[in-house]
């Protein structure tokens, strides 16, 4: 029921469904979930984007896979930077299996 309501059309709820989300951590690393986590990555929502983040952090390595990675990656190019200081503590929280060489492209083009 939680994954339903996590694309509610009203942001109300679909921001206290991710809160709720966020805190279940790696008991909620289940393929649905990660689809519904991924979906939540590209909301038009800076608090849906961040509560996902947060529920990748709690999810931990369950979450990284190279979709999930990269989709944090690209957000590190966001020009809100909520969303980016967001992705970067997800990317952290799940370790050594985000150094990638996008991650690391990403990475050199921001100290040029």
């Amino acid at each position: 029921a939680l994954i339903n309501a996590s694309t509610h059309e009203d942001l109300i709820v679909r921001q206290a469904v991710w809160h709720i989300l966020a805190d279940m951590g790696e008991k909620a690393a289940v393929d649905e979930m990660i689809d519904a986590v991924r979906n939540a990555l590209q909301d038009d929502d800076s608090t849906i984007r961040k509560h996902a983040c947060v529920t990748i952090e709690n999810m931990g390595e369950k979450a990284a896979t190279d979709e999930m990675i990269s989709l944090l990656i690209s957000m590190l190019e966001s020009n809100n930077w909520y969303t980016t200081v967001c992705a970067e503590k997800a990317l952290r929280k799940i370790g050594e299996k985000v150094a990638t060489r996008p991650l690391t492209d990403v990475l050199t083009n921001a100290l040029r």
